[in-house]
């Protein structure tokens, strides 16, 4: 029974934290891109943006702002291909993607 208690215990602790783990990931792209592009800076107005400018974007924060911790190399093209089909982006309170109305910023900041 100790025996059992010694093996078991950590093995079931283990694998508590990896579900909670799992759990709390992005599972979905539109999930990704709210996760991942959040947790530095506030969602900016990407209506500005032309279609072929959005992966230059993305690319550009990995590369030059640090987001290469945040945003993995498999996930870049996922949070990209997100922006990219919902082209084009509306900041009307009538899209039907609450995500895509996000916080008004100047281009040229």
């Amino acid at each position: 029974m100790k025996r059992a208690l010694q093996v078991g215990l950590p093995l079931l602790l283990i694998g508590a934290a990896l579900a909670y783990y799992q759990l709390s990931q992005p599972h979905t792209p539109q999930a990704l891109f709210l996760k991942r592009c959040s947790t530095c800076h506030a969602l900016p107005d990407l209506s500005g943006y032309q279609k072929e400018e959005l992966a230059p974007l993305v690319q550009f924060m990995r590369t030059h702002n640090g987001a290469y911790r945040v945003i993995s190399d498999a996930e870049a093209p996922v949070i990209i291909a997100y922006l990219e089909s919902r082209w084009p982006i509306s900041t009307s309170s009538a899209d039907p993607d609450p995500s895509m109305i996000l916080i008004q910023t100047s281009r040229t900041q």
